[in-house]
């Protein structure tokens, strides 16, 4: 376990960190899934849309690190 204060900071910053990490990973990944279903799907329109959401999405990721 942290022993001084600035470590102690450090796991809390971490945890923080992690935990927004996680949810903007599930965000992008959900959106790279339904481009995925609507390729599949056959359906033209559908997928172009979903595309652009999922590159929409996973740019949004990029400029958050």
């Amino acid at each position: 376990m942290a022993h001084t204060k600035s470590a102690k900071k450090r796991i809390r910053q971490n945890e923080k960190r992690r935990l927004r990490n996680k949810a903007i990973r599930t965000f992008y990944r959900n959106r790279i899934k339904e481009c995925r279903r609507a390729i599949a799907s056959g359906n033209l329109e559908e997928a172009q849309k979903a595309f652009q959401r999922a590159m929409s999405a996973i740019a949004r990721a990029v400029s958050k690190g």
